[in-house]
């Protein structure tokens, strides 16, 4: 067991079968883990992104590196109509199956282990990669390409000294940067794919 966490102004990560009743609040029940959880920063900031996009009712969104799934169940949760979750680490995707089930989404996200290429074969309305960011740099246009026209990517995993050369490649190929959130060493960017590109 561990103490609710508060993130943002609406998510609150708590653990399994814990109570919840506060109105506006969004509870997010997960285990434990070493990543994914709600503590590190690149999560959290992901996260408060998140509460704050408008028009995620009825997308459908793609979660490269899910961990424990926490920011595809953050997802569905704002309204999302389904997603989802990929990760190289079968020990991770299990835990994101027993958090998929605390929050009762069984119907709603898909959990896949392996890589971008084992996505399902169609767009998404928002990508959301919480990656190492030499990944972010050399699979930029797949990643580009699995949002549709208009879509949005939410990139995290960023180290600071990174965070231009990553949006100016992204930049280049026809993304908006909508917004940027730095942290004490990461940054996480929302971006929007280009009508045309």
């Amino acid at each position: 067991m561990y103490q609710p966490l508060q993130i943002g102004r609406r998510f609150c990560v708590l653990p399994p079968g814990q109570g919840w009743d506060t109105p506006g609040s969004i509870p997010l029940f997960m285990l434990r883990g070493p990543f994914g959880s709600g503590l590190h920063e690149t999560t959290a900031s992901c996260l408060e992104i998140l509460e704050k996009i408008e028009g995620l009712a009825g997308s459908r969104v793609l979660d490269l590196g899910c961990g424990t799934g926490i920011l595809a169940i953050a997802v569905l949760k704002l309204g999302a109509r389904e997603a989802q979750g990929i990760d190289i680490n079968p020990e991770a995707v299990a835990v994101a199956a027993e958090n998929r089930r605390h929050n009762e989404l069984e119907g709603r996200l898909e959990l896949v282990t392996g890589v971008l290429e084992d996505a399902a074969p169609q767009s998404f309305d928002l990508v959301m990669a919480n990656i190492h960011c030499d990944l972010l740099i050399d699979r930029a246009g797949e990643l580009l390409s699995r949002a549709r026209p208009g879509g949005r990517l939410l990139l995290s995993g960023m180290p600071l000294e990174y965070q231009d050369a990553i949006c100016q490649v992204y930049q280049q190929l026809g993304c908006r940067l909508l917004e940027r959130r730095q942290m004490s060493e990461f940054a996480s960017v929302l971006l929007q794919r280009g009508q045309s590109c």
